[in-house]
């Protein structure tokens, strides 16, 4: 374990593998054939509650797209199925884990309200898998995220191709995440390896801190703490003309005038224009 930048920094673990995730709903799969036992719920069913009371707190239980990254067994999308959510989206690399999820909505006739898909998020294109990447054009109104990050964190090898060669799967995430929410889009985190402050620092480059969830307490020499921290951040891309006029003066003057796109250094960007102001719709590497 180190830290740097006062945030700590987790050493690898075989929690942060593939093959651990794979080898866990392996044994799960047997055991929900065999006794109904749907699996673990990560943190704990009081973790769970609160993240479904906050997205019912802010989101639309008639039109709020919801994506669970790492969904695992599917736990947390089927409590808010209960709530009459009805657009909920489940991804996780263990296709173990998505055969797990995808017979518990089956036993639950829950076909109809939460798809799941085999996706890997740091390595995966959406060539590899459209019915979910849409062409790159899926984008979700909340992105919920319980534990998920705490693994990739205790991930042990580096990407050794493509662009991010020697780049950690954490390095990248937060981009990936941000690459799949809507503007003013909400991203929910729940963690029990970072403290609000340390997921703040952690995914500042790509969100705006917005919200967090209150938990229990407890105090050991003299500092106080709490088990588990949920963090919300929002994608808040919203300028007004003047702000961005640098970029604006650089577009090419044959482009339509309600929609123009710009490539300036790695940045990719596409902006709408709409009664004086500019909306900044996505974001994307070179």
């Amino acid at each position: 374990m180190s830290k740097e930048n006062n945030i700590v920094e987790y050493g690898p673990s075989e929690l942060g593998t593939k093959e651990y995730w794979d080898s866990l709903y392996d044994r799960e799969n047997k055991n929900f054939q065999e006794n109904g036992d749907i699996g673990e719920i990560w943190f704990g069913e009081n973790s769970v509650e609160k993240m479904v009371d906050w997205v019912l707190k802010n989101g639309s239980i008639s039109s709020t797209t919801i994506l669970d990254i790492g969904c695992g067994n599917g736990h947390l999308l089927l409590e808010l199925a209960s709530n009459n959510f009805r657009n909920l989206i489940g991804i996780d690399y263990s296709s173990n884990a998505i055969k797990l999820a995808r017979d518990i909505i089956k036993q639950r006739n829950l076909n109809d309200i939460i798809s799941y898909y085999v996706i890997d998020l740091i390595n995966s294109s959406i060539t590899e898998n459209n019915e979910f990447w849409l062409n790159g054009s899926r984008k979700f109104d909340i992105i919920l995220d319980k534990g998920t990050f705490d693994a990739i964190t205790l991930y042990p090898y580096e990407i050794n191709e493509g662009e991010r060669k020697g780049k950690y799967p954490k390095d990248i995430y937060s981009s990936k995440v941000h690459s799949l929410l809507n503007i003013n889009g909400y991203f929910l985190i729940t963690s029990c390896n970072f403290t609000k402050e340390e997921l703040i620092s952690k995914f500042s480059d790509e969100f705006d801190y917005f919200d967090h969830i209150k938990y229990p307490t407890f105090t050991f020499g003299g500092v106080k703490g709490q088990t588990i921290s949920t963090l919300c951040d929002r994608i808040d891309e919203y300028f007004y003309k003047d702000n961005i006029k640098l970029f604006v003066d650089k577009l090419p003057n044959e482009l339509p005038f309600n929609i123009a796109k710009g490539n300036f250094g790695v940045t990719v960007f596409t902006i709408a224009y709409d009664n004086g102001k500019i909306f900044i719709y996505s974001f994307g590497g070179n």
